[in-house]
C-alpha cells in the first residue's frame, strides 16, 4: 500500500502535466526535454489523452485540422535526436481521399491523348 507522501507526489505530478497540456491547448506550448517529454506522454496516456507527432499521424493516415497548434514541443533521443511538435489526437482528422489519390500514380484514361514517347 502506498503512503500519503507518494500519493501527494503523484497528484502533484499529474496536476503539473495537466497544466502543461492546458497551456498548450490555450496556444502556449511548453518545451520538454527527453525525460520530461516521456513523463508527460506517459501521464497523459493514463487518462486516455494521446499525443502524436506529424510523422506518427501521417503514418496512421491522419492530417492536421486547419488552425491546430502544437500543445508541446519535445526532444526525442537517438536514433531521432531531434525536436518535434506534439498534438493531441483530437486535432487530427482522417486524410482526405483527394490528397491520397494524388499520391497514387494515375493511369491515363482512354479520353486523354497519350503523351508522345
Amino acid at each position: 500500500m502506498a503512503d500519503v507522501t507518494g500519493l501527494k507526489h503523484r497528484v502533484s505530478s499529474t496536476i503539473r502535466w495537466m497544466t502543461f497540456l492546458q497551456e498548450g491547448l490555450n496556444g502556449n506550448p511548453q518545451t520538454l526535454g527527453l525525460a520530461a517529454g516521456d513523463a508527460f506522454q506517459k501521464c497523459l496516456e493514463k487518462y486516455g489523452i494521446r499525443l502524436l507527432t506529424m510523422t506518427k499521424a501521417a503514418g496512421e493516415g491522419l492530417e492536421l485540422r486547419r488552425g491546430a497548434r502544437p500543445v508541446a514541443r519535445r526532444y526525442y533521443g537517438a536514433p531521432i535526436s531531434d525536436w518535434a511538435n506534439l498534438y493531441v489526437q483530437e486535432q487530427f482528422r482522417p486524410a482526405s481521399s483527394v490528397k491520397r489519390s494524388r499520391r497514387i500514380f494515375r493511369q491515363p484514361s482512354s479520353r486523354e491523348p497519350a503523351s508522345p514517347a
